[in-house]
């Protein structure tokens, strides 16, 4: 069988919601609490609706000025799939940089100083979730990208590898299920962001 794609899945989804809230709504509706709670869940997913690559969280994990590219090094999380293979990085050098995030509360980039750092890795599967500590040589000016994979539903394969000269990371390579079906635009991910 053929992967559907995220946005019909999501859309069947909502229909199934709204067929759920039509029925709950009759009884929740006859209050001011019911009339703020369907608002708010009406908000919600229309704001879920928009969340694209663009969302995915970024961070300088790094005390001070803002670096160039060509001063620090990039480390990418790749997330593979809706409710499938998705890899964060959640800590470097032990300092969390959980944030409020639309997709997960973990950067999927980081941009680090030159050097060794120990990145602590978070992989979901769908309800599965597993941690583990991955050391990095940081070069200045190159991107590694960081991938774990689920062997068989209950170990997980962490692999980091150094990107090709003159790569440009771009959302695609970030969260590629957003480009599966070849009609969403592509575009870079630009370092230059508030830490």
């Amino acid at each position: 069988m053929r992967y559907a794609g995220f946005w019909p899945r999501l859309g069947a989804l909502l229909v199934d919601a709204i067929v759920i809230g039509i029925t709950l709504g009759r009884y929740i509706m006859r209050s001011y609490f019911g009339k703020f709670f369907l608002v708010l869940t009406v908000s919600v997913l229309l704001t879920s609706c928009a969340i694209g690559p663009e969302s995915l969280l970024r961070t300088h994990a790094y005390e001070g000025a803002q670096k160039s590219a060509t001063e620090m090094a990039t480390v990418f999380a790749v997330w593979k799939g809706v409710g499938g293979e998705l890899t964060f990085i959640c800590e470097v050098d032990g300092k969390s940089h959980r944030k409020l995030g639309a997709i997960s509360s973990c950067p999927s980039v980081v941009y680090l100083l030159p050097g060794r750092h120990d990145l602590t890795v978070e992989y979901r599967w769908a309800n599965l979730i597993g941690t583990v500590v991955v050391p990095v040589n940081a070069e200045a000016g190159k991107t590694y990208r960081v991938t774990g994979t689920s062997t068989d539903k209950k170990q997980v394969l962490f692999n980091i590898q150094e990107m090709p000269v003159g790569f440009a990371l771009t959302y695609k390579d970030v969260a590629p299920v957003f480009f599966s079906d070849g009609a969403r635009p592509n575009s870079r991910v630009n370092p230059s962001m508030e830490k």
